[in-house]
C-alpha cells in the first residue's frame, strides 16, 4: 500500500511537471575540541579590590597559552536581607568571569587547574568547572557537510534518472535546498577542584546530518 501510494504521488506531481523529495545523509565523525567551561567567582568589600582578584586570574589563565572564548567580567554590588533593620544592606561587592577553553586534548585541562591553583595562593577567589565535554569544532564540521552536499547531489542525479525511466520522460534536477540539522551535545554534569584528578569525559562519535528539499522537472 504504501508503495501504491508513492507511485500515486509520483505519478500525480509528474504529471504537473514538477516532482518534490526530500534526501537525507549523514556520517558519523570523532569530536575533535575539547570544551571546558569556567567560571570564576569572587567577593570583597570594595569595587577594586574584586577587579584586582579578578585581574590576577586572568593573568594566570592568559600565561598559558590555550585557545578559549570569553574572558568578560561582571562587578556588582552585594545587598544582603537584614531580618532587624528589615531592609536590604550593603555587604560589598561581587565579581565574576567566564571562560570557555577549547583544547585538542583532555590532558591540558589540569593546567588550567593547576593555574587556579597557583592563583589561589596569591589572593582569594571561587571557581567551578562544568559540564566539560567533546564538541565538533566549526572546521570539522564545514568539512564534513561539504563532503554530504556531494553526496546529496550524486543521490539527485541518481533518483532524476530513475524517475525518467519510471515515468518515460526526462528529468532533471532543478532546485535543491539545504538544510543542515545539528544535533545537541549530550550534557555531562560535574565539578572540579584543583586537587582532584579532573574526570575525562569519553570520547563518541556523533552524526552530522544534512537533509535537502530536491525539485525536479520532467518533460
Amino acid at each position: 500500500m504504501r508503495l501504491l501510494f508513492f507511485l500515486l504521488l509520483l505519478f500525480s506531481t509528474a504529471e504537473a511537471g514538477e516532482i518534490v523529495d526530500t534526501i537525507t545523509v549523514s556520517r558519523s565523525v570523532l569530536p575533535d575540541v575539547y570544551v571546558v567551561p569556567l567560571t570564576v567567582k569572587v567577593r570583597a568589600l570594595s569595587e577594586e579590590s574584586v577587579l584586582k582578584v579578578l585581574g590576577t586570574v586572568d593573568t594566570y589563565l592568559r600565561e598559558l597559552k590555550l585557545p578559549y572564548d570569553g574572558g568578560n567580567y561582571v562587578v556588582r554590588e552585594r545587598r544582603e536581607w537584614n531580618p532587624v533593620k528589615k531592609r536590604y544592606v550593603f555587604e560589598g561587592f561581587e565579581g565574576s568571569a567566564y571562560y570557555v577553553f577549547k583544547l585538542k586534548e583532555v590532558s591540558r585541562q589540569s593546567e588550567i587547574l593547576k593555574a587556579l591553583k597557583r592563583a589561589k595562593e596569591q589572593v582569594d577567589f571561587r571557581y567551578s568547572v562544568s559540564s566539560p565535554h567533546w564538541e565538533i569544532s566549526k572546521l570539522l564540521r564545514q568539512q564534513v557537510t561539504a563532503v554530504l552536499k556531494k553526496e546529496i547531489l550524486i543521490k539527485a542525479k541518481s533518483e532524476a534518472g530513475d524517475f525518467g525511466k519510471l515515468l518515460g520522460k526526462s528529468c532533471s534536477v532543478e532546485f535543491v535546498g539545504f538544510q543542515p540539522r545539528r544535533l545537541p551535545f549530550p550534557i555531562v554534569k560535574s565539578a572540579v577542584r584543583a586537587e582532584s584528578i579532573a574526570p575525562e569525559p569519553p570520547k563518541r562519535e556523533r552524526e552530522i546530518t544534512l537533509r535537502a528539499e530536491v525539485k525536479f522537472k520532467c518533460r
